[in-house]
């Protein structure tokens, strides 16, 4: 992919943030890295670090819609912004321990 082919595909994915109604940066590390970079989503701009980790900056329509995407990835991606969608991911993980629970 040429440099101005990159700089479109990211135009396009500003604007389709632009419309989600929630935004987060989120760390990526290299195994998430890989998997995202073979699935990808359409509203997300991906900062891929030499070390094959990476930062992504992903719009989805609701808070429950990134923490479950996030729940794909376990233990291989984290929250970095904004504090309330961090706030938010740890009392959902909070939720998801306690039902199972017995």
């Amino acid at each position: 992919m040429c440099i101005r082919d990159r700089d479109y595909v990211a135009k396009i994915a500003a604007a389709k943030m632009k419309r989600s109604k929630v935004t987060a940066r989120v760390a990526l590390d290299e195994v998430a890295t890989w998997l995202v970079q073979g699935v990808g989503k359409p509203d997300m701009t991906m900062d891929q670090n030499e070390d094959g980790t990476s930062t992504v900056d992903i719009g989805v329509p609701d808070e429950k819609t990134l923490y479950r995407w996030l729940l794909t990835l376990t233990t291989h991606a984290k929250i970095l912004s904004p504090q309330s969608l961090v706030s938010g991911y740890r009392e959902f993980l909070i939720k998801v321990r306690d039902s199972w629970r017995t």
